[in-house]
């Protein structure tokens, strides 16, 4: 009650469906939208993006949610998975699943 709320960054992009903030990350976010599928890091009050190579699975698609691979406080499901082996759900307003490495 009476916190202020204070902008960090800001970035204006793609069409966004959904945003997570990562579990693995401080200051990281995943989004998805139409035709596209991106990992954010906030950087000195910017949030440069990095687009997910889609190619043709990406084409007329509109991604709607996603999740995590992990249990509460970004832990791993399984002993000793690094976070090279973690993965990110998203799917599809047809009803597709992807899965998409959260370090590749």
């Amino acid at each position: 009650k009476g916190g202020a709320i204070n902008l960090i960054a800001q970035q204006f992009g793609p069409d966004v469906t959904c945003v997570r903030f990562s579990p693995f990350e401080e200051l990281s976010l995943v989004s998805c939208g139409m035709e596209n599928i991106r990992f954010w890091r906030v950087k000195e009050k910017h949030i440069p993006g990095c687009l997910v190579p889609l190619g043709v699975l990406g084409r007329q698609t509109q991604f709607t949610c996603l999740g995590f691979e992990c249990r509460r406080r970004g832990h791993s499901f399984f002993l000793g998975e690094t976070a090279a082996k973690l993965r990110v759900f998203v799917s599809t307003s047809d009803g597709r699943l992807l899965q998409v490495g959260y370090q590749s």
